[in-house]
């Protein structure tokens, strides 16, 4: 789901954690910039996860400009069409013998 430039606004971050809901399932972040570590809202938002039992992988782009770049045209880079992809097909492939997603 394309959140666009609201995706960096911290309240609409912390709000992801209640959007999911109460049941664990696992979930990528990506972060989209050349920061090394996650932001310390991306952190925060990571460990409120874990502590309802969320599986969270954290994934970065550092060839993506910085997020203040990122304006409504935007288009992912391959490298983050890779690991979203890449994430998501072994979620499928652990349903599929018998995981959870």
């Amino acid at each position: 789901t394309p959140l666009g430039r609201d995706l960096f606004d911290s309240a609409t971050v912390d709000n992801l954690v209640d959007a999911v809901g109460v049941r664990p399932r696992p979930v990528l972040v990506v972060q989209l910039h050349r920061r090394v570590g996650l932001s310390p809202e991306y952190r925060g938002t990571v460990g409120r996860w874990q502590a309802r039992g969320f599986p969270v992988d954290v994934a970065y782009d550092p060839t993506e400009d910085d997020w203040w770049q990122v304006h409504p045209g935007w288009s992912p880079s391959d490298e983050v069409l890779s690991v979203t992809s890449l994430w998501l097909a072994s979620r499928l492939a652990s349903t599929a013998s018998g995981g959870t997603v």
